[in-house]
């Protein structure tokens, strides 16, 4: 290993969150019907995302469950009030999850996402802060 490149220690976890979605909820939405709901809950490039899927529902609830996971670890670092817009989840170049936190203290936080046909899971750990 050269010099320029350190090696990053591993963390301790100082915030964990969790969540589990039915994806039966999400593929009933429509996107004009229930656009106030989308658009409360989701940024214009999630919607983008999810609906240009074949099973927009799955992905829905993937990222509504990775925004409620995010959500609940940073309330276990003492951030209370984060909307969920103010949480975007996106995808880097290889396809790995990515969180974006919009006016908070920006923070080093780990995702996973996974969806079956039934149910979406995510977890958020936040090891440090930025």
């Amino acid at each position: 290993m050269r010099s320029s490149q350190k090696r990053e220690k591993p963390r301790a976890p100082i915030g964990v969150g969790i969540d589990l979605e039915d994806v039966h909820r999400f593929a009933v939405l429509d996107q004009k019907k229930d656009q106030r709901f989308l658009h409360r809950i989701f940024t214009p490039a999630e919607r983008t995302y999810c609906f240009r899927r074949a099973n927009a529902g799955q992905h829905l609830a993937g990222r509504f469950a990775a925004k409620e996971a995010v959500k609940k670890a940073l309330h276990s670092v003492g951030l209370h009030r984060v909307s969920y817009r103010d949480i975007e989840i996106s995808n880097d170049a290889h396809g790995a999850p990515r969180v974006r936190l919009a006016g908070t203290k920006r923070w080093r936080i780990a995702l996973s996402m996974s969806h079956s046909v039934e149910v979406a899971v995510a977890i958020a750990i936040i090891t440090a802060r930025l």
